[in-house]
């Protein structure tokens, strides 16, 4: 009944809206506000429809144009609605795009991205790869930034 993407824009709605404390933990136990829960999802799978797949996905124009135009809200609908791929596989798969392709693409990608980001693609995928550790929950602790373990704690400090 519920799937991934629904549930991202539920929480999208809950994160904007929606008072941050934790609340009462027995909330589910209450059979109305299991429905209002209820509710919300459904009506939170429909904006999320909404946003994906709006007017894009229709054959008002030639099939092949029709199919380049529907491609987009399709993969958004694929990312969204499968579970996310190991951290390790996105790394990998970042590293590829943008160390081989985009700069076979786009030859002076390098210097663009330092002149947007004031990072070169390699010292950018190793801060992202150090912080995805305190972001991701599963470990121990649970997701957390620990000053002690950051910026110039590490070994990548300069």
């Amino acid at each position: 009944m519920f799937f991934r993407g629904q549930m991202l824009e539920l929480m999208r709605w809950a994160a904007r809206f929606c008072d941050p404390s934790p609340g009462d933990v027995q909330a589910f136990a209450d059979p109305a506000k299991r429905r209002r829960f209820l509710a919300a999802a459904l009506v939170a799978g429909e904006v999320w429809s909404r946003s994906v797949f709006a007017d894009r996905v229709a054959l008002d124009q030639d099939l092949a144009a029709a199919r380049r135009h529907a491609l987009g809200p399709f993969r958004k609908a694929i990312e969204e609605s499968n579970v996310p791929p190991h951290l390790g596989i996105s790394m990998g798969r970042s590293r590829s795009l943008f160390t081989e392709h985009m700069p076979a693409a786009l030859p002076d990608f390098d210097d663009l991205f330092r002149e947007q980001t004031g990072l070169s693609f390699v010292d950018y995928a190793i801060a992202a790869s150090a912080l995805s550790k305190y972001t991701i929950a599963g470990g121990a602790e649970g997701p957390f930034f620990d000053l002690r373990t950051v910026a110039a704690q590490t070994e990548f400090k300069e």
